[in-house]
């Protein structure tokens, strides 16, 4: 038996699925099934090498990677460690026809080429890692733990911070006296909730759900203390109707070129899945502001491009009052007169 088939051995966690390409007598998968219990199955291209791996009991096909690959089922394998050059094979032939059975599967391909062209191709087919040879055995084993065990590491330190910040959240909801303290304790909630999505654990999606209700039941009580208060100071958080002229108009004033856009029903997180791709583009700060009440179109959007509260803007504009009198529909057709 090959010495390297003893490392690879060494390298592979139990109870994962293998599939050899080019797999020869069996030897790995044999060594795979008996020592880690791995699920293991071959494609090989000569015949008395099949005829072996069918001796010993193997799940072997007789075929070629470039044509041969389609036969094997989408989920037949976890992971695939490919060399770029192989006897009567293209590594990235290959790697494309892994891809069509399987298009999420991760792929580490090894190369003793280290031309732009070909790491270039390997970004553009998704390739999980790229290895230059020489490489050693730890190299590949960190890798493939990266790669296998990438999702289960992040998730059990997911869970144990979360719980250590359970009551630190909270304690400081308990506390909070202000819209920046309470706005830093939602973009914490948010936060958690986004990495709590690949979550399987039914019992903590269900405790940070109801710490949202919890935190959310504070709020609302913190609010109700502070809102009629805000209506009339010059100190209050960025209500509704102060976002065009604390924000957009000191822009216009400089000259500054603005678009303003107004997305109805956006939470913070719909927009920090979107933030990734935006600063790509652009530099990015966020503010938080608070909606008057009621929070609905009629009065907080409207709010918003008159700069004005509801009473305001209907007494200066009569044709927003009878539209409103008369539920004429949409009841924010007049943003251009408010403007």
């Amino acid at each position: 038996m090959k010495k390297e088939f003893k490392v690879i051995a060494d390298l592979l966690p139990k109870n994962v699925r293998v599939l050899d390409v080019g797999c020869g007598d069996g030897s790995l998968m044999d060594l795979l099934i008996r020592e880690k219990n791995i699920e293991a199955r071959g494609l090989e291209l000569v015949e008395e090498n099949v005829k072996k791996c069918i001796y010993k009991g193997l799940s072997v096909i007789e075929g070629n990677a470039e044509f041969d690959l389609k036969q094997f089922p989408k989920n037949s394998f976890d992971l695939v460690l490919l060399d770029q050059y192989m006897p009567g094979l293209d590594g990235m032939d290959t790697l494309r026809g892994i891809k069509k059975i399987n298009p999420a599967v991760p792929i580490i391909m090894i190369t003793k080429s280290e031309e732009e062209q070909l790491m270039d191709e390997a970004i553009y087919e998704k390739i999980a890692h790229l290895l230059i040879k020489p490489v050693n055995p730890s190299q590949i084993f960190m890798v493939c733990k990266q790669v296998l065990e990438d999702s289960s590491i992040r998730n059990e330190k997911v869970i144990r911070e979360y719980l250590q910040e359970f009551q630190q959240i909270e304690s400081d909801a308990d506390s909070a006296n202000t819209i920046s303290e309470w706005w830093i304790i939602y973009n914490r909630l948010v936060r958690w909730q986004i990495d709590f999505e690949e979550q399987k654990e039914r019992d903590l999606i269900k405790i940070l759900n109801e710490q949202f209700l919890s935190c959310n039941r504070k709020y609302t009580k913190f609010v109700e203390s502070k809102y009629v208060n805000w209506l009339s100071s010059n100190k209050r958080p960025i209500l509704s109707p102060d976002i065009f002229k604390t924000k957009i108009k000191p822009l216009l004033q400089n000259d500054e070129k603005v678009c303003f856009l107004v997305i109805d029903a956006m939470k913070l997180d719909h927009f920090i899945e979107l933030h990734s791709i935006m600063a790509e583009e652009f530099l990015i700060d966020i503010d938080s502001s608070i909606s008057i009440l009621p929070t609905a179109t009629p009065f907080a959007r409207n709010a918003i491009f008159s700069g004005l509260f509801p009473d305001e803007f209907c007494t200066k504009y009569p044709k927003q009052l009878e539209a409103m009198r008369l539920d004429k529909g949409s009841l924010n057709n007049f943003e251009a007169d408010f403007l």
